[in-house]
């Protein structure tokens, strides 16, 4: 079957291998693949309905993260990688300058555990000892969001504060997810096998609920009330400001804004290369890559 250049991307995702054997088997005649194991560690910070307002709140309100990972380098432009990474993630509606969020008053904080499969793509090659690079992939991330409430962590999810598992609303939501992370950064090699990384990546989530808000509307407290006490005490927190005017949450007002939330991270990393070192100090294996014949 013959397919035009118009088909082209459609084929593409119709045989991901197919991407996979073409990036694999990408001529390159001064090196061949190598394998890395690294660590990483960093910040980490989550954008959404209770998230940071300006830059400046995105840094100071970083958490830790850290992780592994491993990279198997193609060829000088292409390296596919695959990392586990550990991300604290917060939210404060009292760290907000918005009067608004301020009242609402709620919080949460997630432990998120990422796995990921990503493609490095770097336009220089590996010429010189520092690379810059982009990369993006999918990842899979376990999450679980929790407030505190009288000194005690509590897990949202089963709540339904939205209302989710009663009657006419949706189902709970999933704390197993996907996401597609990208971003960028910058590689150093020193030699013997020994390299240096800064990177920063965005994942987008396709989802609202990362920290049990969305743009969905209060639901009335009478109703709320069949997920429990706790769903409703936990909805909305206005009441816990001290001389608050509004101490029931606004029937029929949203909750947060109707846009996915986001996580981030900012790490640096150090791995180290697997192979025989070259003439010119670096770990080098000269050869070709080796491609299936059918």
């Amino acid at each position: 079957m013959k397919y035009s250049p118009q088909q082209l991307p459609k084929m593409l995702a119709q045989y991901p291998i197919l991407v996979i054997l073409l990036l694999v088997c990408f001529p390159s005649s001064e090196s061949t693949a190598q394998l890395e194991a690294g660590i990483m560690a960093g910040g980490s910070v989550y954008g959404g309905d209770i998230g940071p307002d300006t830059p400046r709140d995105y840094v100071r309100q970083m958490k830790f993260s850290y992780g592994v990972f491993a990279r198997y380098r193609v060829n000088p432009y292409i390296a596919l990688r695959a990392h586990y990474q550990d991300l604290d993630l917060f939210g404060e509606d009292d760290l907000s300058q918005n009067a608004g969020r301020q009242l609402r008053n709620l919080h949460f904080f997630a432990d998120v555990d990422e796995l990921a499969l990503q493609v490095e793509i770097h336009p220089f090659g590996d010429r010189w000892p520092i690379s810059p690079y982009l990369i993006g992939g999918i990842a899979g991330y376990h999450f679980n969001p929790q407030a505190i409430l009288n000194g005690e962590f509590v897990e949202l999810q089963p709540l339904g504060t939205e209302g989710q598992g009663l009657p006419g609303f949706d189902e709970k939501y999933s704390l197993t997810r996907f996401a597609l992370p990208l971003g960028g950064g910058l590689r150093f090699n020193f030699g013997n096998g020994v390299f240096f990384g800064l990177q920063a990546s965005a994942r987008a989530t396709f989802f609202d609920h990362l920290d049990d808000v969305s743009g969905a509307n209060y639901v009335d407290e009478s109703i709320l009330a069949a997920n429990g006490p706790l769903a409703v005490e936990l909805a909305y927190r206005g009441d816990e400001v001290p001389d608050a005017e509004q101490i029931t949450a606004p029937t029929n007002s949203k909750r947060g804004a109707d846009a996915d939330d986001f996580y981030y991270s900012v790490t640096a990393q150090f791995s180290y290369q697997f192979g025989s070192r070259g003439a010119n100090g670096l770990k080098t294996r000269r050869g070709k890559v080796k491609c299936p014949t059918f």
